[in-house]
């Protein structure tokens, strides 16, 4: 009970459940040396991620020595719309699953979106030619991700993996896609 009325709120306990799973995650226990020997060489921060509504939710998150980071970590949620983490994720999908995803994605979004879906098209078009694909500034100014969708376990399911940095003074329009 919340203190002093009839309303339930989370203790801290909660979290138990969360650290339990992650301590315990064969998928966990066998991506991190390899997201971390990446983001060493580098040097930027690594994460894999699940869908969690309309975000990507990070189960996991490796970060390279002296980077800028957007101190984000396990637990972090980022937008699937604008983020390569996210764009990767849909795109790993199947297409009638893909399809209604995006349409409720625009639904929630309305008239935003419209700017929003040239660049998921832009990035599925650079996933099927290179299976990877790069978004800058989607989630903040200065910063870009490279995401890739991949496939968990026995039951294949669909996730991603994301390397991203932040530049300070970044000027993205300089470089190409």
């Amino acid at each position: 009970h919340a203190a002093g009325g009839r309303q339930f709120e989370l203790s801290t306990s909660s979290l138990s459940i969360g650290h339990a799973f992650l301590e315990t995650s064969p998928m966990v226990r066998l991506a991190q040396p390899l997201m971390q020997a990446l983001a060493d060489r580098l040097t930027v921060s690594v994460a894999l991620a699940i869908r969690d509504k309309f975000e990507m939710l990070y189960v996991t998150y490796c970060s390279g020595r002296h980077i800028a980071t957007l101190r984000l970590g396990v637990g972090s949620l980022l937008p699937m719309e604008t983020t390569a983490i996210g764009h990767a994720y849909l795109w790993g999908l199947a297409e009638p699953a893909r399809e209604t995803l995006i349409d409720e994605l625009r639904q929630r979004a309305g008239a935003k979106f419209d700017a929003n879906f040239q660049g998921i098209l832009t990035s599925f078009e650079e996933l099927s030619r290179t299976g990877t694909c790069l978004v800058k500034s989607g989630y903040q100014r200065d910063t870009y991700g490279i995401g890739l969708p991949v496939r968990l376990g026995s039951q294949r399911i669909v996730a991603s993996l994301n390397c991203g940095a932040a530049v300070v003074g970044a000027d993205f329009t300089k470089v190409g896609t």
